[in-house]
């Protein structure tokens, strides 16, 4: 007696073994979009710890004696004095007030800007309001450090918290 076809249990194990080969296969082919995903928020990290570094440099060089230490948490500005080295007279210009503020685009997001003798540059887009939980700028006044801590999100990107901490020398 000659059999034609083929019997169920055929069809169920050729049938479980071809769909686990397709799981398979599908987590094989999700790789290169979750890798694309983790390097695309790696350099969204570092770009904006870069676009904090005009801040940092900033506040090295700022009078101690000019910042508010008294805040300790605060969705205010950050108020300073910047000395300025003139090289052709080897000497100190009369300080210069340096300001970084969150500046409000929309409801849920802002800029990061700097503002030196009238002139306004945005330092970070893309970054969420502060508020009293939250704050843009916290101050240790006995170890004179000073905290920048802020969400910042890109389009298409999830929120990512980025904080730079700065000791001001006295």
């Amino acid at each position: 007696m000659t059999r034609r076809g083929i019997s169920l249990i055929e069809v169920m194990l050729f049938g479980g073994i071809g769909a686990f080969m397709l799981l398979s296969l599908g987590s094989f082919l999700n790789k290169p979009v979750m890798i694309g995903k983790m390097i695309a928020r790696t350099e969204q990290e570092r770009w904006a710890i870069r676009a904090l570094d005009p801040l940092v440099a900033d506040l090295k060089e700022a009078d101690p004696s000019t910042i508010s230490w008294d805040v300790w948490a605060s969705t205010a500005a950050l108020v300073f004095a910047k000395p300025t080295f003139n090289l052709s007279s080897q000497g100190y210009l009369p300080p210069t007030q340096v300001t970084y503020r969150y500046d409000p685009a929309t409801n849920d997001t802002g800029s990061l800007v700097r503002l030196e003798g009238g002139t306004m540059t945005v330092v970070l887009n893309h970054v969420d309001k502060p508020t009293s939980q939250d704050p843009l700028f916290q101050k240790d006044p006995k170890l004179h450090v000073i905290m920048i801590s802020l969400h910042y999100r890109t389009p298409g990107n999830g929120p990512l918290r980025v904080v730079r901490r700065v000791a001001i020398q006295s």
